[in-house]
């Protein structure tokens, strides 16, 4: 049964949308395709932008159903019929419109055009797609991932096996052939003649077609990308690209020792086992299609950034991340290495991380059309020890450090959150999710956070309030 209550305090999502009643205009339409064109969602009439439940009228519960049916009908290609009920909660009863995902991907407003018209769920804001997502749509309404298309212009003669198919056998412990390939994906017959897929091509490092399925490794100065100390520009197959980032990674980042009873134990400042999965997620889970973007991997003072092209799958969260649900967006990839060992088993590399890095955990993000995971570094204080959090000032004209354990991640959303408050004082928290593009409930978080440290307050009423810099901390 549905915990409506819990789904409500949550706030707005890539699932859920809140309205205090029947918005005017196209807004739901919108709303209602980018759903569609997701893993679908609720549209709860009746609650307000604050999560309050304010509730439906009669009238309203008995007229709102045939309009919002005739409204999705006639506006939306291909039609969609939404699924209507009413839920009370606390005395009061609202209305949820549910759209199921669409089987005939890419749904668009009929009035926009089947290009224009196309809207996709980014956290909780409603975002035209665009063309590379619009293939990506029509792809997923043949249930096939990227990685499973056939790359037309190489026939599998062509492909050059001699080191993907060493690794292959070394981690797998079997030569690889020809029926092997077809099991996993990695080609697929055109005119009865063997082509390569994209698979295949990643693995084995195809830089004429795939230039950009790279990992770029820098080591900054200080906090700041700014000056390079050593950097590394990874190419060639998939599985090399893995060790040598691991390789680049334990060159720079610390082995200290301790002693447990009568032995030593050498620990690396943030754990390989942690790293290696953060890594494998990267390459496994990133977006292939996204031509002229590749995996980053930075490591400064205070933190380790991981940043992989593409948003999480439609189906997933950022705050599902680590509870074990997973959606593969390479399946081939995936299937390949799970075979050569090096994926154990799906939904549970994230949870290891998580574990490996108890201390000091590690934040997950999806900003700008990438998925970035930050673990913090322990910083030397003056005394020279070390402490657990990432400390500093936060800039935008607000001073104030950041300190006890939070780590970058989290104080850059709230330094972009000063700086906006800086220029556009009064926005209501809604305003700012839409305008920083992250879900509702990281945005509450990160305010409650900026309260607390007395760096903003909200001035008004409930309704018509919004939130401000404090002049004087």
């Amino acid at each position: 049964m549905t915990d409506w209550i819990k789904r409500i305090k949550a706030g707005e999502n890539r699932k859920v949308e809140f309205k205090a009643n029947l918005p005017r205009g196209g807004q739901l339409a919108k709303t209602a395709v980018a759903f569609a064109n997701g893993a679908g969602g609720d549209i709860l009439l009746g609650v307000d932008d604050s999560r309050s439940i304010i509730g439906l009228s009669d009238k309203q519960l008995s007229e709102y159903p045939d309009k919002i049916s005739g409204k999705i009908f006639d506006t939306i290609r291909p039609s969609l019929i939404p699924e209507i009920f009413s839920v009370t909660q606390k005395g009061k009863t609202i209305l949820v419109v549910r759209i199921h995902p669409g089987h005939a991907k890419p749904y668009f407003i009929r009035s926009e055009g089947d290009s224009d018209g196309v809207y996709i769920r980014v956290g909780a804001i409603n975002k035209k797609a665009d063309r590379p997502m619009l293939v990506e749509l029509a792809r997923q309404s043949k249930n096939i991932s990227f990685d499973e298309e056939i790359a037309y212009e190489t026939p599998l003669g062509q492909v050059d096996l001699d080191t993907f198919g060493k690794e292959y056998e070394q981690y797998a412990g079997e030569p690889l052939k020809i029926p092997k390939l077809r099991n996993l994906r990695l080609t697929k017959p055109v005119h009865g003649d063997p082509y390569a897929t994209n698979g295949l091509l990643l693995l084995v490092g195809d830089r004429d077609s795939f230039p950009y399925a790279r990992i770029q490794c820098a080591l900054f100065k200080g906090t700041t990308p700014s000056e390079f100390i050593d950097r590394k520009e990874l190419t060639g197959s998939l599985v090399s690209q893995i060790n040598a980032a691991m390789a680049f990674l334990k060159q720079h980042i610390p082995l200290s020792g301790k002693i447990e009873g009568i032995r030593r134990i050498d620990r690396y400042e943030i754990p390989m086992i942690a790293l290696r999965e953060a890594i494998i997620n990267a390459v496994i889970h990133r977006d292939y299609s996204i031509a002229g973007s590749d995996i980053k991997v930075a490591l400064f003072d205070d933190r380790l950034e991981i940043t992989s092209p593409g948003t999480l799958p439609n189906t997933l969260d950022i705050d599902e991340i680590g509870t074990g649900r997973s959606e593969i967006r390479n399946r081939a990839l995936a299937a390949t290495f799970k075979k050569m060992g090096i994926v154990e088993q799906w939904g549970t590399g994230t949870a290891k991380i998580f574990a490996e890095c108890a201390q000091h955990r590690p934040t997950f993000l999806e900003t700008g059309g990438f998925v970035k995971v930050v673990f913090p570094r322990p910083s030397k204080n003056k005394n020279g020890g070390v402490s657990g959090g990432v400390s500093g000032g936060v800039s935008g004209g607000v001073s104030g450090g950041v300190s006890g354990g939070v780590s970058f991640a989290q104080s850059e959303i709230q330094t972009q959150i000063l700086s906006l408050l800086k220029k556009n004082p009064g926005l209501r928290s809604n305003e700012i999710r839409e305008k920083l593009s992250i879900p509702q409930r990281t945005t509450e978080r990160h305010l409650k956070k900026l309260r607390e440290r007395s760096l903003v307050e909200f001035k008004g009423s409930p309704k018509t309030g919004g939130y401000h810099i404090v002049k004087n901390p």
